[in-house]
């Protein structure tokens, strides 16, 4: 996230995001600590031709409940409204940019086997 100036912040959105509505908001509490929420729209599942529909009529519930089942800890922000939103679905979570990675450049092999082997975890444990 970028910002271009006090009112305004630029967030750059994955792939599966393009042409969804994202919101963020800047929510203050009373000792001027900021809480950043991002709320995102939430369509049907790409795999809805293929799987069937959710269970879910919210698509943004479906998001929420797949996030919860795939983390270990869950983001304490993240839900979904249940207001009519002009026919969309939203989730909201807390906007933290905490995204961090590996300098496997620097790796010994075994380092780096052990490394792709927790990778490989983490990613089956998300798809499972």
């Amino acid at each position: 996230m970028t910002l271009s100036d006090p009112y305004r912040a630029t967030l750059v959105v994955g792939v599966g995001s393009v042409g969804t509505m994202c919101i963020v908001a800047l929510l203050m509490a009373s000792d001027d600590n900021p809480l950043l929420l991002e709320v995102k729209q939430a369509n049907a599942s790409v795999l809805e031709p293929y799987a069937g529909k959710s269970a879910y009529s919210n698509h943004g519930q479906r998001v929420v409940v797949g996030q919860r089942l795939m983390r270990a800890a869950s983001d304490m922000m993240l839900g979904w409204p249940v207001a009519n939103l002009g026919g969309r679905h939203f989730y909201v979570r807390q906007l933290r940019d905490m995204k961090i990675s590996a300098i496997i450049e620097t790796m010994e092999p075994e380092t780096m086997r052990i490394y792709g082997k927790l990778c490989g975890w983490d990613l089956a444990r998300a798809h499972a």
